[in-house]
């Protein structure tokens, strides 16, 4: 039986059906690395050489995040969203599905079995009832100051950290010299987008993980951000002189951190940072109390 990765594919199956057991791997990226590999999705499991596994496993660790790194990066994104105090992450605190399925009679598989609710007649399981709702409701309560408490934070940054003066001066014939800007880093769970404008909001530089290269999932890794940031970083240096940048951070990506680290490390000095990632007011209408 074939070894990938620790998991054991089967050996009865096609070499396309038995990919699909290594966790992050799909038909249509199964049959791609059958593609890149030079083997023939059609062959069984069992029949495979020794040099077409190390292929596959070679095309695995270079261009894609599967198995262990794929389960840690996803459980870090539910962690982060919970953080936040997103819409998502509120559904994700209270164990239930976060793609907008119907909950009254569906989503068995998040809320466990079905419980019959009806009148309770003992008294101790009409106290263990009271107690279960109250705990939902301290649940509740905790997760809007969390959300409160952010938003003043943020406010407080806000007003801590008041705008520079722009400084701009001409370089030459028709090339301008600015020395304070603005750097605006977008990280969502798909990529990183990072622009650099002047005070007044005019763009002087950017760059993203599909300009420099790269695709699939490893634009979304912290590295590439780190890359991200310094390109767009050293271009608004040799292009325009910039010596200061104040940063914003928005979304809850992975690349949050790295880049504010690459755009430190291209010789910018961060003189103010700031984190606007939206937060809902009051979201969707939530669910009827249970009566119970």
């Amino acid at each position: 039986m074939p070894r990938i990765l620790g998991v054991d594919i089967p050996n009865n199956k096609q070499v396309w059906v038995s990919s699909t057991y290594i966790y992050g791997i799909g038909p249509h990226i199964s049959r791609e690395i059958c593609r890149l590999a030079q083997i023939d999705p059609l062959m069984k499991a069992s029949e495979m050489t020794e040099a077409q596994i190390s292929a596959i496993l070679q095309i695995l660790q270079e261009h894609y995040v599967v198995e262990g790194d794929l389960r840690r990066q996803v459980a870090q994104n539910i962690r982060r969203l919970i953080a936040i105090g997103s819409y998502r992450g509120q559904r994700h605190r209270r164990n239930l599905p976060v793609r907008g399925q119907r909950t009254k009679t569906n989503a068995r598989t998040r809320k466990g079995g079905k419980k019959t609710v009806g009148a309770i007649r003992d008294r101790t399981e009409r106290k263990a009832a009271n107690k279960v709702v109250r705990l939902i409701t301290a649940v509740a309560g905790e997760t809007d100051e969390m959300a409160d408490e952010t938003k003043e934070v943020q406010q407080t940054a806000e007003t801590a950290a008041a705008p520079a003066a722009t400084e701009v001066r001409r370089r030459g014939k028709n090339q301008r010299q600015v020395l304070s800007g603005v750097v605006h880093v977008d990280s969502t769970f798909n990529n990183t987008r990072v622009v650099i404008t002047d005070m007044r909001g005019n763009v002087i530089a950017w760059s993203t993980g599909g300009k420099l290269g790269y695709k699939g999932s490893r634009k979304a890794t912290a590295y590439v951000a780190q890359q991200i940031a310094g390109d767009a970083a050293k271009k608004a240096i040799m292009s325009y002189g910039l010596q200061e940048v104040e940063v914003e951070v928005k979304g809850p990506g992975a690349g949050r951190e790295s880049a504010v680290r690459g755009i430190a490390g291209a010789g910018l000095t961060i003189t103010a940072l700031r984190d606007v990632t939206p937060l809902p007011h009051n979201g969707c209408r939530p669910p009827k109390r249970r009566r119970v």
